[in-house]
């Protein structure tokens, strides 16, 4: 099966995960919690140190940011950034991130 990249590991991307590599598939993932990573890793994911990175070495992306890390993702797609040059390279991208209402 192919890689998938999980960017954010929080309420839904921890579970969500979980249950990825529970039905076999090969995960990619990174988070700004390294305890939250260990644990994926512990259950068979590959810890990639960057979002970027994550991007690099996974042909889906899923970013499970909550509105704020959407906003900062949002605030440099006018400013070249590995993470962002990459993440439109990719042939599949999902998003689940949490928007407000509004």
């Amino acid at each position: 099966m192919s890689k998938i990249g999980f960017i954010g590991l929080g309420i839904m991307g921890k579970p969500m995960s979980k249950n990825l590599l529970k039905a076999g598939y090969q995960l990619v993932v990174c988070d700004v919690v390294k305890a939250v990573v260990d644990e994926l890793v512990a259950a068979g994911a590959q810890a990639a140190g960057t979002g970027a990175t994550a991007v690099r070495r996974s042909p889906t992306v899923d970013p499970q940011l909550a509105a704020s890390g959407l906003k900062k993702l949002e605030r440099l797609q006018d400013r070249p950034t590995t993470l962002l040059q990459n993440l439109l390279k990719q042939d599949a991208r999902h998003d689940d991130t949490e928007r407000p209402p509004w």
